[in-house]
C-alpha cells in the first residue's frame, strides 16, 4: 500500500516540483489554501502518513479574528484546526508526521513566541537551494 502525503502549498511551481519528486514513491494530495486543505483532510479522514505544510498559504475560510491571530503563518491555522479536540497523544502523532517547509521560518519563530505555540514535534525545513532533496529525506524518514 502506498503512503499518502498531504502537500499544503499555494505556489504552483513549488507544488509541481514537489509533486514530481514525491509521486515516484508516494500518493500526493495537493491543497492550495486553508479551506481546500481542511476539505481534503476530512475527505480522507486524516489518513495521511506525512503532511508538508507551507506557512504562507491563502487564509480563505479563516475569520478576521483567526487571520489576526495567525498572521502571517496561516498554515499553522490548518495544523491547529486538525489537532483541535484531539488527545495529547493524537496531537503529538500529527505533529510528528508534519513538516513545515517554508521560506518564512523567522515569521514562524516570532508567531510561536507571541502565541506560546508548542511545535517541538514538528520538523521545520527552510525553503532554499537544495531544499527538495532535504525535504525528500525527511519525508522518507517519516514514512518508513
Amino acid at each position: 500500500m502506498n503512503k499518502k502525503i498531504l502537500l499544503v502549498e499555494d505556489n504552483g511551481y513549488v507544488t509541481e516540483d514537489l509533486t514530481v519528486a514525491l509521486k515516484k514513491y508516494y500518493v500526493v494530495e495537493n491543497a492550495y489554501n486553508y479551506t481546500n486543505a481542511l476539505g481534503i483532510w476530512d475527505e480522507d479522514n486524516g489518513a495521511f502518513d506525512c503532511i508538508i505544510l507551507d506557512l504562507q498559504i491563502s487564509p480563505k475560510g479563516l475569520t478576521n479574528e483567526e487571520i489576526e491571530k495567525y498572521w502571517p503563518v496561516f498554515g499553522i491555522a490548518f495544523l491547529h484546526k486538525i489537532c483541535h479536540g484531539k488527545s495529547s497523544d493524537e496531537e503529538k502523532a500529527i505533529h510528528k508526521k508534519t513538516i513545515i517547509y517554508s521560506g518564512f521560518i523567522r515569521d514562524l519563530n516570532d508567531a510561536m513566541r507571541r502565541n506560546n505555540w508548542n511545535l517541538s514535534q514538528v520538523k521545520i525545513l527552510e525553503k532554499r537551494g537544495f531544499g527538495i532533496t532535504e525535504l525528500t529525506k525527511l519525508v522518507n524518514k517519516i514514512c518508513k
